[in-house]
């Protein structure tokens, strides 16, 4: 959302909604013969979620200069992670299996960041080519 306070400056404001999610997999199954064998599974699924702002400001002091600056409030994540892991094997006919699973959840921060940028033409005929190619 954006509005013109004056013909010369124009204020903005962004709210910005991050999600997102990672689905892993993977599985190895070895067999030398149907005694012999091993198999492992893992998986790993992430949902994540967060927000944050930004705004901005364009200063055009003239005709052919534009300067605007934006702030872009700390960027917070919430992931939610499951992980789990199973392991069986058989050798010479013997079998086990180990198996491993848990839930976490944690947070993954980045901190205010701007820029301030300015752009300009020679004059106005310049500024229009730019504009229209």
């Amino acid at each position: 959302m954006a509005i013109d306070i004056s013909p010369m400056v124009s204020l903005g404001l962004g709210l910005n909604l991050w999600t997102g999610y990672d689905d892993y997999s993977y599985d190895d199954l070895m067999s030398w013969d149907s005694m012999n064998w091993n198999n492992f599974n893992q998986s790993i699924d992430n949902d994540v979620s967060g927000f944050n702002a930004i705004t901005g400001i364009l200063f055009r002091p003239s005709p052919w200069l534009s300067i605007a600056a934006t702030l872009e409030s700390p960027l917070k994540l919430k992931v939610n992670e499951s992980y789990a892991e199973t392991f069986e094997e058989s050798i010479l006919g013997v079998y086990t299996s180990d198996s491993f699973s848990g839930n976490y959840e944690y947070k993954i921060s980045r901190p205010f960041r701007g820029a301030l940028v300015a752009a300009g033409a020679r004059s106005r005929q310049d500024h229009i080519q730019l504009c229209t190619g």
